[in-house]
């Protein structure tokens, strides 16, 4: 469920998340690796798991894992290290101040993540008169932070100069929903868009100023813009190394500018960094640019390797099946695509396929 509950948050663009629930020891550690995954890829979801006894009474509890050394210390410690929030509740009165913390993080743009809250086993049965303001619906508004002025300044100045930038469209597009302003801004300049694996359906594959998916599983086409580019901006991306290519298909030479709710991620690489919402920051910059435009040479130049990469996986795709009989990743692949409706969602293996 941990996973369902990962899958969810993203295919609801976090605007959703589910509740798990576990009992202790084992059946609460099998939600680590799940907890993982939403860390690192920003997918909100709450877990609410048994812990052993406050009072120690009945101490050990079956499957309790004992630390000889430390008896406070049970497997809801290792959470720590893969949510963005942890709290063990001692005391039922507790649950007052913190779940609402919990709720805080996971709505959080740049903070959300998996949220963790451990139940000991005998404050589950205790009573107490919680206020009812504390059940009251209420209904949370997700915030649009602004770029910072100074920053945005800073960053028009930087683009004004570029001759050849590239736009990387991460998942922080989605999330935001800053698919028209990233397209009014590339299409208007003439910046051509290459997408994470996050950042996958920002753009329709034949969309005017898309050129490829960019890194180590990306395009020609995206990476050879990206060697040559002299400006990146790169818009709710961790710039992980996948989508970097371990930092070798940028230009050495390249400036960044980073749009990303996330401080620490907008901070990476020197970039200058625009911590804010990814729709409000593309129409900010958008504004501040007045009548800037790239080379009028390089989107033309980008869609024409794409279209040479295009006609690369065509090939690829219309080749005779190997003399087993067993039809190519690319075939599959290709099959699946031709077959896929635009509301349709295709769920894979996490692995590296070979």
């Amino acid at each position: 469920m941990g996973f369902a509950a990962a899958g969810f948050a993203k295919a609801r663009l976090r605007q959703q998340i589910m509740v798990v629930t576990a009992s202790i020891g084992p059946g609460t550690t099998n939600l680590l690796t799940a907890a993982g995954v939403a860390h690192v890829s920003r997918l909100p979801f709450l877990m609410l798991c048994g812990d052993t006894f406050a009072q120690r009474h009945p101490d050990p509890v079956m499957q309790q894992v004992e630390h000889f050394n430390d008896p406070t210390h049970t497997v809801n410690d290792a959470f720590k290290a893969v949510t963005r929030y942890w709290d063990r509740i001692t005391w039922p009165e507790q649950i007052v101040s913190s779940l609402p913390q919990a709720v805080a993080t996971m709505l959080d743009p740049g903070e959300c993540g998996p949220a963790f809250i451990g139940l000991c086993q005998d404050v589950q049965e205790m009573a107490w008169d919680f206020p009812e303001a504390f059940f009251q619906r209420r209904v949370h508004h997700i915030p649009r932070p602004r770029p910072d002025n100074q920053l945005l300044n800073k960053a028009v100045a930087l683009l004004q100069q570029a001759k050849n930038p590239l736009i990387i469209s991460g998942g922080g597009v989605r999330y935001s929903r800053a698919e028209a302003a990233l397209e009014k801004l590339a299409k208007e300049r003439g910046i051509p868009v290459v997408e994470t694996i996050a950042g996958k359906g920002a753009f329709t594959h034949d969309h005017p100023v898309h050129a490829g998916p960019i890194g180590i599983l990306g395009s020609t086409s995206a990476n050879a813009l990206a060697a040559k580019a002299d400006v990146i901006i790169a818009v709710g991306t961790r710039l992980m190394d996948f989508v970097t290519g371990s930092w070798s298909v940028f230009s050495h030479e390249a400036k960044f500018i980073a749009i990303n709710a996330a401080r620490f991620d907008a901070n990476k690489h020197f970039a200058i960094p625009l911590v804010c919402d990814a729709r409000e920051g593309l129409s900010e910059l958008d504004q501040a640019l007045g009548s800037y435009q790239a080379d009028p040479a390089w989107l033309p130049q980008g869609k024409a390797w794409f279209s040479e990469w295009n006609h690369l996986i065509a090939e690829k795709q219309e080749r005779a099946i190997t003399p087993d009989g067993v039809p190519t990743y690319a075939q599959v692949v290709g099959v699946v695509n031709a077959s896929a409706a635009k509301e349709d969602y295709v769920i894979s293996a996490a692995g590296a396929a070979r």
